[in-house]
């Protein structure tokens, strides 16, 4: 009687191949999302200014972004964005940022 049936390390060896070929398209299909969620993320790291304006949009309730970018709105002469901004960090913290608030009055 003849046996049609594969020896067992040809089977582990099909096998490990098949894994491998597995493992090798995951890292590919990784590797291309990754490098596509960077390239965004790089943009928005351009300077402080997109940086904390993306941040606080990612973020509403951190008091110290809508702070840091209520700066960077001033220092480009947004003075009423820059209140705005400064009187959400107040809202949240107030006596952390009163201070600062009044500095812009």
């Amino acid at each position: 009687s003849s046996s049609s049936s594969s020896s067992p390390s040809s089977s582990s060896s099909s096998l490990m191949v098949v894994v491998f070929s597995l493992f090798i398209l995951i890292s590919i299909v990784a590797s291309t999302i990754l490098g596509s969620l960077t390239r965004i993320r790089v943009r928005e790291w351009k300077n402080e200014f997109t940086l904390y304006g993306n941040a606080t949009r990612s973020l509403p309730n951190n008091a110290k972004l809508h702070f840091n970018y209520g700066n960077e709105l001033a220092k480009k002469g947004r003075y009423k964005d820059a209140l705005s901004e400064l009187e959400k960090a107040r809202s949240i913290r107030p006596a952390h940022y009163l201070y600062n608030l009044g500095i812009m009055y």
